[in-house]
């Protein structure tokens, strides 16, 4: 059907392009699918009148079909009503990427197509003569005139002395141009029509199918409601030009993954949109599981060879791809979007990875929730990216855009109540301090609160609450929770309940380790840990599913591959998860996302509130076949008791896992526990609990492996009786826990065995062969005097930990009080061949030859113990040793670390010596008492040079070192050493430092051979050695990330602008040191790219808690920095040069200045 001429004629289903556009934009609600046309025009019709309406308008129609909008006088879109035409076309011709010309003899006996021809052809000259990378196409279309007709010299002095005519009514006519613009036309490949042979029609789609392989379409997806979408752009893009063609593949193949919701499919669209700006290259967007494989293959043979659909939909697979094949040989840009790890998604992703025949320049993505699914596909683990992050502000424009439609004027006071909001949707990776703010969470977020309570943000804050769970069943209004599902529901049952487990059902984190801090954190952070958990979360694993830790590794890693688990480290047992994963299971496993019968349920989890179907609900027949995980928890605090009265605890016998556990400061449990019912029951776990008398049940738990039992709330003592056989780890926590004799004996098969703060007679551990680790901790209850630990037939232990062993005295005193009383407890044994690990923390008394058996003694702690000497010559895989005040009972005598001493420990690699004490009249006494006593002499000396293998050292205190004890150092890779002495110190052979701290080192003067790290060394830092002249070779250590030289006085180091090399320092502290700050200092500091503000100045303290000095010196903004009182920085301008850095007096000054 003919259409009517003039834009004034447009009827109902002939929409002009303006309004085209505005349709689009209209309809755009920020879906995932909404296209939107381009504002410029890539392509301008150029014509005379005489072919507008029989021939120009009909291209142009043509041209629409396949998207593609040119610059069309007769539309309202190119030259809109009341416009200034002349300056419209004149915008198009500069802005266009092809000028299509229809050469005609009207055309060139015409003044505007001529202007126009000349605007086009003088474009062109100019980006030939600056060599642009793209250049204006011109396309004449011969239409009427032939390349002989252009010639014939009768035409062109016809044409001429027209131009002439047109030059005398309009000055800006330049006929010179024109003439020049004319001759240059004949040179650009065109397309004739000859009407004797050739179709109209035939014409026409010859010229459309010759521009749309040179111009790409218009319409693009709608990114308007995108917030941050040139930021993600720019790193994936910053990612594809850093990396080299897949040698699989042939063309550069990147990867991005990220959890679901993270916006994968937005930033396909972007970069989408991003490359069809090229006009060289066709890009696609196949988004698998959207559409059947079929559907899907048509559209990227749309998008990517222009194929026309009616050809296309005749056509099967087969066929398609190797039309696919054979057409698709441009640049092209190709997404392949939602990549699953089943074999189906694998294999349809890997048909487009192998079946195209890439130009060597195009750019293919993969996306998916996992790497893993990313590299099984070839993708180079180097090329795959995490989903890149929103920033605060773009997540808050995301929110805003769906909580007011669009529309964000808001006051400066709603700021902090939207704040408030988009904190909901800011969510933890399962790493610590790695989190980001989910979009499509954003989006759920912000519609249900502008949708539910109007446009007011204060409104939003007060209604936080009964948002909180996304409303999750309204799946239409938020889809978070359904997107997250598709990976649940593809697991088999078993690998539902293992992650089931592994968020709710595992232990509570066991009980927190002791933490021992310095008394002087001013240099130093907390004492290093020894102390461990246990049984690691993998371990629990494999206790309740009875398989071995590494089948549980490769279940937990197919956890990953489907996207519901962030990271794994077998090494540290733990596993790292999405907190929408975290509260997706809580959700589930507390029965909301699914509406489930009881009866059906495998997962009972009561968070908060009391068990109700478990009180009320009867089960048929005889008890709930399906549940095999219950869970009572709650964090209440007050006196709102969980009540378990009336529970049918046979109604449980398939549970195999139950955990019951309260809040310390809240009322405990109410009701009584049976066991006896439970007959499937591997893990038990009770937290707060306590029952009238004992555990009822609790020797006839046949399957029982795992038990764990912590109680802190003020109850009678409670006696455990018999242990089952079957029990494999025992936890247990509580002074009001005893154990009764004879607890032991039926545990042939007791592996780990843990006690803390229980009262214990006298434990027999004889006849325990299966025990392989035994860590006691707080234990009372024993009889008064010397107390003896005796290890007989554990020919299997392989970890000892004794910490804190109390006499019944002390049960209730503080810990400085029984800090001074004799040792009480003595470890009169040689310790088994077996022992790898040995941790002994305070009150215990080891014999000299307690490590004579020891061959496989890996790491051994110590602290606040008493040993007349050790001996650990036969401790040949011995890797870390850490000594921390103990006491040696010589009085005022040295003693020597020498090579006899350290004979044979050729594997070790950590070192720690700290506040080596010796106790003065056969008492302890507080550290500044015994620093006044022994008046600065050091009674320890390190004489002997450490071994090679060594790679940490530490020495705190007290110790003397001799100037070649690093000589044959050379794998060490972190030194620190405060308080000791030493008059120099040569680090030449220690070739792969990373960390060097020297506190308060006495005597120090030489500090020489850092140079030999200067690739590798990252921190330095040296303070209080008043006799240290200087740093040798400081300019030559490039890898520095950090230089705190504070408080050397006497310190005659090079100037500061010799430290121009050093390019990746961030931080520099000259606190309290005689160092000078010039104008050239300030300059080459100042090129640095990393530095922060330098800290100068001294007082008091040399720094804050957070380490930043209390004087800094911006020198990039020539700024003095200063904390106020209310921890603020202030500041004021650098002022004259040079100046000190190390006083305060300097910096104090002008607007700083004391009022």
């Amino acid at each position: 059907m003919k259409r009517p001429r003039g834009s004034e004629d447009d009827g109902p289903d002939d929409i002009p392009e303006s309004s085209r556009v505005r349709d689009v934009q209209h309809r755009s609600d920020g879906g995932m699918d909404d296209p939107i046309l381009k504002p410029e025009h890539r392509i301008f019709l150029s014509h005379s009148g005489a072919q507008k309406d029989h021939f120009v308008e009909i291209l142009c129609e043509d041209l629409e079909r396949y998207n593609r909008f040119p610059f069309f006088d007769k539309r309202p879109a190119s030259l809109p009503k009341g416009g200034s035409f002349p300056e419209l076309i004149r915008t198009a011709i500069q802005d266009c990427q092809m000028a299509v010309v229809v050469v005609s003899d009207e055309f060139l006996m015409s003044e505007w197509p001529m202007i126009e021809l000349d605007g086009f052809v003088q474009r062109r000259l100019k980006e030939e003569k600056q060599k642009s990378e793209t250049m204006l196409k011109i396309v004449p279309l011969f239409y009427g005139l032939s390349l002989k007709d252009l010639e014939n010299p009768e035409n062109i002095s016809k044409w001429y002395k027209q131009w002439e005519v047109f030059a005398k009514n309009d000055e800006g006519i330049d006929i010179s141009s024109w003439k020049v613009s004319f001759g240059e036309l004949i040179r650009f490949n065109g397309i004739e029509f000859k009407s004797r042979t050739t179709d109209l029609k035939v014409f026409r789609e010859e010229i459309v199918k010759q521009i749309c392989k040179e111009i790409p379409a218009d319409v693009k997806w709608d990114d308007s409601h995108v917030q941050g979408g040139s930021k993600l752009c720019q790193v994936i893009e910053e990612a594809i030009s850093r990396i080299q063609p897949s040698e699989r593949y042939g063309v550069r193949v990147v990867g991005v993954y990220g959890v679901g919701g993270m916006g994968k499919t937005t930033l396909c669209n972007l970069l989408c949109n991003r490359f069809c700006e090229k006009s060289d290259v066709k890009s696609s967007h196949v988004e698998l599981g959207s559409k059947s494989s079929g559907k899907l293959l048509k559209k990227v043979l749309k998008d990517l060879t222009n194929t026309d659909q009616d050809f296309v939909k005749g056509l099967d697979e087969g066929k398609c791809w190797n039309l696919l094949k054979n057409s698709c040989k441009q640049r092209i840009f190709l997404a392949i979007d939602n990549v699953w790890p089943d074999s189906k998604s694998l294999e349809e992703a890997k048909k487009y990875l192998n079946n195209l025949d890439f130009h060597e320049e195009s750019v293919v993505i993969v996306t998916s929730r996992v790497e893993g699914t990313l590299t099984s596909l070839g993708v180079r683990k180097e090329d795959c990216f995490a989903m890149p992050s929103l920033e605060e502000e773009d997540a808050t424009n995301l929110f805003l855009y769906h909580a007011t439609s669009g529309n964000q004027a808001l006051n400066d006071n709603d700021k902090q109540a939207i704040r408030e909001c988009i904190r909901l949707c800011y969510f933890s990776k399962g790493k610590w301090n790695d989190r980001h703010y989910l979009p499509l969470a954003l989006k759920a977020l912000g519609l249900q609160l502008g949708n539910r309570f109007g446009k007011r943000p204060s409104e939003w804050v007060m209604a936080l609450q009964d948002v909180r769970d996304f409303n999750h069943r309204q799946d239409k209004e938020n889809p978070v929770f359904d997107i997250l599902r598709t990976s649940f529901d593809s697991l088999r049952s078993t690998e539902q309940d293992l992650f089931m487990d592994l968020v709710r059902f595992s232990p509570n984190e066991l009980f927190a380790v002791e933490e021992f801090y310095s008394e002087d954190s001013e240099e130093w952070d907390e004492v290093e840990q020894p102390l461990s958990s246990v049984l690691g979360l993998m371990g629990w694993l494999a206790l309740v599913h009875n398989q071995s830790l590494e089948n549980i590794g490769i279940r937990v890693q197919r956890l990953k591959e489907r996207g519901l688990v962030e990271d794994v480290d077998m090494g540290a047992q733990e596993v790292y998860m999405h907190d929408l994963y975290r509260e997706f299971a809580n959700l589930e496993a507390s029965g909301k996302l699914k509406d489930l019968d009881f009866e059906e349920r495998k997962w009972a989890y009561y968070k908060d509130s009391n068990p109700t179907e478990l009180l009320e609900m009867t089960p048929s027949p005889g008890c709930w076949q399906n549940l095999t995980r219950v869970g009572v928890v709650t964090d209440w605090v007050g006196n709102r008791p969980l009540s378990l009265e009336g529970i049918e605890w046979t109604n449980m016998s398939n549970v195999v896992v139950l955990k019951l556990c309260f809040n310390r400061w809240a009322a405990p449990f109410t009701g009584n526990l049976d066991l006896k019912g439970l007959r499937c029951l591997k893990s038990l776990e009770l937290f707060n609990y306590s029952p009238r008398n004992t555990l009822d049940g609790l020797q006839d738990l046949k399957h029982l492996v795992y038990f764990k039992w912590h109680n802190t709330v003020e109850s009678k003592e409670v006696f455990l009786r018999k242990l089952p056989a079957s029990l494999k780890v025992l936890v247990l926590d509580g002074k009001k826990i005893s154990l009764g004799s004879g607890v032991f004996d039926l545990c042939s098969n007791l592996a780990k065995l843990q006690l803390r703060n229980c009262g214990a007679g006298n434990l027999d551990f004889r006849n325990r062969p299966s025990l392989k680790h035994l860590e006691l901790f707080r234990l009372h209850h024993v009889s008064e005097g010397v107390s003896k630990l005796s290890l007989d037939g554990l020919q299997d232990l392989r970890k000892l930990t004794v910490f804190r062993w109390k006499q019944f005295d002390d049960r209730n005193d503080p810990r400085d009080h029984y800090l001074g009383a004799v040792f009480s407890h003595r470890l009169q044994c040689q310790l088994p061949e077996s022992l790898q690990v040995l941790e002994i923390v305070e009150n215990v008394s080891l014999r000299s030859d307690v490590f004579a058996r020891c061959t496989k003694l890996s790491e051994v702690y110590l602290r606040l113990c008493r040993a007349e000497s050790l001996d650990l010559r036969n401790c040949t895989s011995l890797e870390s040793l850490e000594i921390y005040e103990l006491d040696e009972r010589k009085d005022k005598s040295f003693v020597e670390i020498t090579e006899t001493s350290l004979y044979g420990l050729q594997g070790l690699r950590k070192l720690t010596v700290f506040r080596w004490k010796q106790s003065v009249d056969g008492r302890y006494y507080p550290r500044d008492h015994y620093w006044e006593e022994l008046k600065g002499e050091f009674y320890h000396r390190l004489q002997c040079q450490l071994p090679e293998s060594l790679q940490v050292l530490k020495i705190m205190e007290n110790v003397s070192l001799r100037s070649d004890v690093f000589a044959r150092c050379t794998k060490l890779s972190e030194l620190k050493l405060r308080n000791c002495r030493a008059a120099s110190l040569d680090l030449r052979n220690c070739k792969s430092v990373h960390i060097v701290e020297l506190g308060r080192v006495k005597w120090l003067r030489t500090l020489s051979g850092l140079s030999s790290s200067a690739a590798t060394l990252k921190t330095l830092k040296v303070y209080g050695c008043d006799s240290l002249d200087g740093i040798s070779g400081l300019d030559q250590m490039v890898g520095l990330r950090i230089l705190e030289l504070r408080n050397l006085c006497v310190f005659g180091n090079p100037r500061l602008s010799d430290l121009g090399c050093l390019t990746n320092l961030e931080e520099l502290h000259l606190d309290g040191s005689d160092v000078e700050l010039g104008e050239e200092d300030v300059c080459v500091l100042a090129s640095l790219p990393r530095l922060n503000p330098v800290g100068v100045g001294k007082g008091m303290s040399p720094t804050y808690v957070d380490g930043s000095s209390k004087f800094s010196v911006d020198v990039k903004r020539r700024k003095v920095l200063k904390r106020d009182r209310w921890w603020r920085w202030v500041e004021r301008d650098l002022g004259e040069l040079p100046v000190s850095c190390g006083t305060d007096e300097v910096w104090d000054t002008g607007d700083f200045a004391p009022p």
